[in-house]
Formats: structure tokens, C-alpha cells, sequence
């Protein structure tokens, strides 16, 4: 599905990225998640309207968007990958909270890209290639304005809401996981299309 209009382009909200007949600011809660998070935004996933990092930080009190852009980004990263930092890593088989050592992170470092354009993130990070790895699955009833290549590819905002359901309960993933729906919804009514169990 094509996503690369600017967000504060073609009709476009310049907050949400929805157009502008389906924004839905005005109606976005701040919910009440106290995990803090940083997201690291590869330069091309800035432009496109399908990205959900955007969402993530619209929708959570302790989380900050930052831009990537270049290796010559992580001089000014230093703090990433500081002690009690973990990094958010979905995989196959997710390892819940309780069967990790220690106590739980003080702060969640997510990658917000391409795969492609992870791993080199990754490799041009090499604070993050020695902390602690949270690892999740997909959240039930998934959707999206991507297709995924397979279940464990998750889209940012998917990543983060298992990343609470195991660290803060079921509940406030839930919240966030409507609210995602709800978004998403809005992106494909403007496209002329609905989710697919609507249709």
C-alpha cells in the first residue's frame, strides 16, 4: 500500500498523518503508561503516512521520537544504551518479563525502520548490541497498513503495546491496541477501503 505522502502534505494532518477529513487529534488520549520509551526513526520512515511511531508518541506520555538519519547519528546518542536501557526486539519466540534477570528496564530503545534499515542501525550502535534484548510477539487480532513478511514482523506501535501488556498487564495494551484499530481504520476509510473483518 503506498504511504509516502508527507504527512503534512497532500490533505494530510501534520500531527496524525491521517487526512485531514479523518484526523483524529482532537480525540487521542495521553494513556497512562509509565514505561518510558525512546524510538530511533530512520529518515525514510519519516515521510510516510503509514508510519506508527508517530501514533506511539501521540499516544504515550514517556515517549520520545527521535530522527536517524546517518552513522554519524550516534555521536549525538550517547545516552543510548545506558545501564537499565533494553532494546525492544521482536522475535519467534517472545520472552516475557518475569523470565528475565533483574529488575525490568528502565527504558525501552526502539528501532523504527526498514529491516534493513535496523540492522544497520544496530550495527552502527554498538552500546545497543551489548544491553539487554526484550523480545516480544504479535498482539492478537493484529492490524495494519503494511503487509508483514511474516507474524514476528511487527510495526512499531505493535512492538511497543506487547512490550506493556507484559511489563504493565493486559489492560493498557488493550487500550493502545484499540486505539491503533481505530487509526488505522481511518487511514483505509480514507483510501476507500475498511479493516477486513468490516468488509
Amino acid at each position: 500500500m503506498r504511504s509516502r505522502t508527507a504527512p503534512d502534505g497532500g490533505g494530510r494532518c501534520a500531527r496524525c498523518a491521517l487526512h485531514r477529513a479523518e484526523c483524529a487529534c482532537q480525540l487521542l488520549p495521553t494513556l497512562g503508561v509509565r514505561t518510558r520509551f525512546v524510538v530511533l526513526r530512520h529518515a525514510k520512515e519519516a515521510p510516510k503516512s503509514s508510519n506508527t511511531a508517530r501514533w506511539a508518541a501521540l499516544l504515550l506520555p514517556n515517549c520520545e521520537l527521535l530522527p536517524w538519519e546517518a552513522r554519524t547519528d550516534a555521536a549525538r546518542l550517547g545516552a543510548i544504551g545506558a545501564p537499565g536501557d533494553w532494546l525492544l526486539f521482536p522475535a519467534e519466540v517472545p520472552r516475557a518479563a518475569p523470565g528475565l534477570p533483574g529488575p525490568p528496564p528502565s527504558r525501552l530503545v526502539v528501532l523504527d525502520g526498514t529491516w534493513r534499515q535496523v540492522r544497520r542501525m544496530l550495527r552502527a550502535l554498538p552500546a545497543l548490541q551489548r544491553i539487554p534484548r526484550f523480545s516480544v510477539g504479535p498482539r492478537p487480532g493484529r492490524v495494519g497498513l503494511r503487509a508483514a513478511p511474516s507474524p514476528s514482523h511487527l510495526s512499531t506501535l505493535e512492538a511497543i503495546s506487547s512490550a506493556i501488556a507484559a511489563l504493565e498487564g493486559e489492560a493498557l495494551a488493550e487500550a493502545l491496541d484499540g486505539w491503533h484499530r481505530e487509526l488505522v481504520a481511518r487511514a483505509l476509510r480514507a483510501r476507500g477501503r475498511c479493516l477486513p473483518e468490516a468488509a
